[in-house]
């Protein structure tokens, strides 16, 4: 799977992972998440490349969690205003 795997398949997994490590509101236990998850998957692709580098992965993946997390506060914001009218 390593070598089919292409920088669009990477940056989808990304996403994924962000999305649901965002849900979790406890910082330490998404970090903790987020490099185990980068180790594992970096393990299974078995290569160890600048795409695929385990510290880089979780760096990408952290930046995706801080984007899905404003998105999750945001839409938690406005469901409030909207139920207080």
């Amino acid at each position: 799977m390593g070598s089919a795997m292409t920088k669009r398949h990477f940056e989808a997994i990304a996403m994924i992972l962000a999305t649901a490590i965002a849900k979790n509101h406890d910082n330490q236990v998404a970090r903790i998440a987020l490099v185990d998850v980068a180790y594992d998957f970096c393990n299974f692709c078995g290569t160890q490349n600048e795409l695929f580098d385990p510290v880089r992965f979780a760096d990408y993946l952290d930046d995706h969690v801080i984007t899905e997390r404003k998105k999750i506060e945001e839409n938690e914001r406005r469901y409030r205003e909207e139920s207080r009218t």
